[in-house]
Parts: structure tokens; C-alpha cells; sequence
């Protein structure tokens, strides 16, 4: 794997910053990810954006944004989204490369993590709250608006000129908030990359959901212990599953990083929507961000109608044309050969593939970038917009 660095300050540095001496550490981002917060009075306050009808939130920093190297009529704005523990850094060695290819780039950060927003409301962040950052970024990257910043839960359009699209990035967790943006917003995305995570994860065998439940079980009593324990779960299942936050150059451990317990809160909110069902949203979604079935279909207690039946056995995939790429070299998988099959069957239609990387594990967008590279640019060129939607048209019109 390529030398990639993701740790945080060293231990002195941090024994420094707990006994009030300035620090001459230049990331001071770090804090906000790892143990050890700063003093109320260098918290930074309270603000709200957009609008005066927007929910507070402190910490919201802006979209960090990498222009193209060079203007080019293929290029199109990348808006990554990453997961858990990961933090904006881990598409680095991915950026560089595409810029190259007059891609721009934007990297978003979940909310609670190092650099993303923080709601003094709010105990545990959610899935809502990171699709609202989302759309929030790529209204600050793009040149128009079509979804009102101050009613995005209403979905009210705004009198602005068309939205300038983006295509998303996804790993991890960040894929769950790609699919739900998606779902929610499908106006505002152009396509989408999701990294080792699908949207269906059904058929699992055994052995497979036993180690889905014991490590994320893990995490989530790490999230309710907090603290330094739960901190140092966190860290403990983090170097266990070689997570590049614990790692840095030449891929060897860095002792001093410690993983807040805080970021585990991805799988407390998941859990959360999928054992406690039922909260909607203006918008018509549900907590999983798809379309509520019709009060018809669920009518009788302990009966099923055939509609139900087949909404259940059904796999949604985003509309937007989507490539999923997923490693081969993993003990669990994220996903479904339903879910395979899905976006197979969108192939024809608008260029959606599915892709395997043999020998790599579920931080391949790290350890292989530069296969990750060839995979992503090359289907981003053959889903451009301007190509049309039919793969038959584009064949005729290059016969002629």
C-alpha cells in the first residue's frame, strides 16, 4: 500500500494543549475528532446558517474544494463523502490524481467528525442531519440553487436557474448518506461512486452477520460508555480492522492516535431508525430514505399483500447512473447479489457497473488508488452527461 498519512498530533503535543500551553501543531482540526476538547471559552460559537429558520450549528466549516489542475470539457464537480473513522484526508492520493483530470473536487465531512458540523441541540448526530450538510456543500460549490437552504425538509424550490449537478464519491457510511441524498434530492446528483458499501446487504450468510453484529454491537456500547473506555474501544477495533486513521507512513501504527467513541454514532443512528421504524419526513421518506409503502399494502395485522411482498423482495437503486466497486479480500461483505444484479440491470440504460477489486480490503480507495483511479475516471468519462443516456445512440452516431 502507498505511504498514507492519518494520524493525529503527537502525544506531546496533546499533553500540551490538555495543560493550556499553545500549541505549535499546525492541524488543530484534530480536536474535534479525538479525546481531549478545548476550553469553553476557545469554543467556537454558535451560528446559524443558512437562514434564520436553520437549525444551529457550531463548527460548520466550508466545503474544502480542489480545483482542477486544467479547464476540461469532461470534468465534473466530485463531492466525497467518507465513513467511519475516517476524516476528509482519506481521499488525498484519490484527489490528486483526478484533478489532473480537470475534475473539481469537494470533500465533505460527517457531521461530528473532524471538520464537519456540530448541533449544540443535538446529542448524536443522524442521517438527516449529514444529508442537510450535503446539500448544504453543494449549494456553496455550485453556481445556482434549486432546494431553499431555509426549508430543505419541505423540499420547496426556489425561482433560482437550474442546479449545476455533482457526482458523488462514497466509502463506508458515506455511501448510506449518498444513497439517502440521492433518494431525497435526485435533481442535485449527476451520478455515483459508491465504495464497498451497497445499498441492499440481504443474504448474508452465518458467519457473515455474526461478525456485522459482534463488531458493530461493539461500537455502539463504546458510543453509550464514552469517556476514555469507550474511546479506547474505539481505537482498539479501529487498528484491529487497519482503518488508515491508525495508520501513517510506510502504513506503520501510530501509538498516539486515539479514536473518539464519538464517530461511532453512524451505527447508533442506524440501528436506531431500523429497530424504532416509523418517524417520516415531509418529503414522503422514511428514515431509510425510501418511498413509504401505500397504508393498502400494510392494512391487516400479521398479513402480507402480494403488492408488500414484492416491495420488500425488491432492491432500489439510485436513479443516476451508479458504479459500485467493492474488494474482494474481505471476511464480510457490504452488500447483496440482489443488489448486484440491480444495478447490473441499469447497465444499458444509463452505463451503471458493478466492479471488483480482487486482493484488495474495504479500504481499497487507500491501498489500491491507483486501480481505484483507472476504474472511476474511465466510467466517468463513459457516463458523461453529454454522452446521452442510450449506449446504442452514442455507437450509431459514432458509425456515421
Amino acid at each position: 500500500p502507498r505511504p498514507f498519512a492519518l494520524s493525529g498530533p503527537p502525544g506531546r503535543t496533546r499533553r500540551m494543549r490538555a495543560a493550556g500551553t499553545p500549541s505549535t501543531f499546525p492541524n488543530v482540526s484534530y480536536r474535534t475528532g479525538f479525546r481531549g476538547r478545548p476550553r469553553s471559552s476557545q469554543r467556537p460559537s454558535v451560528m446559524a446558517r443558512g437562514g434564520e429558520n436553520a437549525s444551529p450549528r457550531t463548527n460548520v466549516a466550508s466545503p474544502k474544494i480542489t480545483n482542477p489542475a486544467w479547464p476540461s470539457p469532461t470534468g465534473r464537480t466530485l463531492l466525497f463523502i467518507h465513513g467511519w473513522p475516517d476524516r476528509n484526508e482519506l481521499w488525498a492520493p484519490l484527489i490528486s490524481l483526478l484533478t489532473k483530470q480537470g475534475h473539481t473536487c469537494v470533500c465533505f465531512a460527517l457531521p461530528g467528525y473532524p471538520d464537519g458540523s456540530v448541533d449544540p441541540t443535538k446529542k448524536t448526530p443522524d442521517f438527516d442531519d449529514a444529508v442537510r450538510d450535503c446539500v448544504r456543500a453543494i449549494q456553496r460549490v455550485t453556481a445556482a440553487s434549486t432546494v431553499s437552504t431555509t426549508s430543505i425538509a419541505s423540499r420547496s424550490v426556489s425561482s433560482h436557474p437550474p442546479q449545476q449537478k455533482v457526482t458523488l464519491v462514497c466509502h463506508d457510511w458515506g455511501c448510506v448518506v449518498g444513497y439517502k441524498l440521492e433518494k431525497r434530492y435526485p435533481e442535485l446528483i449527476e451520478g455515483l461512486v459508491a465504495l464497498d458499501v451497497g445499498g441492499d446487504a440481504s443474504g448474508l450468510s452465518k458467519k457473515e452477520q455474526s461478525f456485522i453484529a459482534a463488531y458493530q454491537l461493539w461500537l455502539i456500547a463504546a458510543h453509550a460508555i464514552g469517556g476514555r473506555v469507550g474511546d479506547y474501544m474505539t481505537t482498539k477495533f479501529a487498528r484491529i480492522a487497519g482503518a488508515p486513521v491508525t495508520t501513517g507512513v510506510s502504513n506503520q501504527s501510530q501509538k498516539n492516535v486515539i479514536v473518539s467513541s464519538k464517530l461511532n454514532w453512524p451505527y447508533v443512528a442506524f440501528w436506531r431508525d431500523a429497530l424504532f421504524p416509523g418517524k417520516k419526513y415531509e418529503n414522503g421518506f422514511d428514515d431509510a430514505g425510501d418511498a413509504p409503502v401505500p397504508a393498502e399494502h400494510t392494512s391487516g395485522i400479521g398479513n402480507k399483500s402480494p403488492e408488500k411482498e414484492k416491495h420488500e423482495k425488491s432492491v432500489s437503486t439510485p436513479s443516476c447512473p451508479t458504479l459500485f466497486v467493492f474488494g474482494g479480500a474481505k471476511p464480510v461483505r457490504f452488500h447483496s447479489q440482489k443488489w448486484i444484479d440491480a444495478v447490473l440491470e441499469k447497465k444499458k440504460v444509463n452505463g451503471s457497473d458493478v466492479i471488483e477489486i480482487e486482493n484488495a480490503g474495504h479500504w481499497f480507495v487507500v491501498e489500491n488508488v491507483d486501480e481505484t483511479f483507472e476504474l472511476v475516471e474511465k466510467w466517468l468519462k463513459e457516463t458523461r452527461a453529454d454522452s446521452g443516456t442510450e449506449t446504442q445512440d452514442v455507437k450509431i452516431r459514432s458509425s456515421l
